[in-house]
């Protein structure tokens, strides 16, 4: 095995050597088999016409206004303190999925959504000790983690 080295560069050369094959295979594929791959692309572009065209063409939209206004930028630096902390990611990054569109949902590591739920743990318990005036039950019920 001294051809494909260690580490690495070993797994560098057989990611490319797969990428190569499978790049061969769709290509043999495509010409064994030329009508079912036009139909197959024409299937695809119409979908992406019909439905995802349109439902992310305003949000591109709205997304270069409000960067080009700097209005991502001024919320980015108001929302500083906040991001920096809880999630570990600039002030801008609360605006990304809105924003850009290209994710619905905030991802998080396993590592954050644990230090999330610590947060919301003690301030469940600040809460309930110091509120006399809420019943200790109800605080639970409004923050239930999942």
């Amino acid at each position: 095995m001294a051809f494909w080295g260690k580490g690495k560069r070993y797994r560098h050369r057989l990611l490319t050597y797969f990428m190569a094959f499978g790049t061969v295979f769709i290509t043999i594929a495509m010409v064994e088999y030329p009508k079912e791959a036009f139909d197959s692309a024409i299937v695809g572009l119409t979908l992406w016409w019909n439905v995802v065209f349109p439902a992310l063409l305003p949000f591109f939209i709205l997304s270069e206004i409000l960067m080009g206004l700097g209005v991502v930028h001024f919320i980015g630096v108001l929302l500083e303190p906040l991001m920096r902390p809880v999630f570990n990611v600039p002030g801008v990054g609360a605006l990304a999925p809105p924003t850009t569109c290209h994710s619905k949902v905030l991802l998080l590591t396993p590592k954050q959504e644990a230090a999330i739920k610590t947060l919301i743990d003690v301030y469940k318990r600040k809460l309930a000790k110091n509120s006399t005036a809420l019943p200790p039950s109800q605080p639970s019920k409004l923050l239930k983690s999942k």
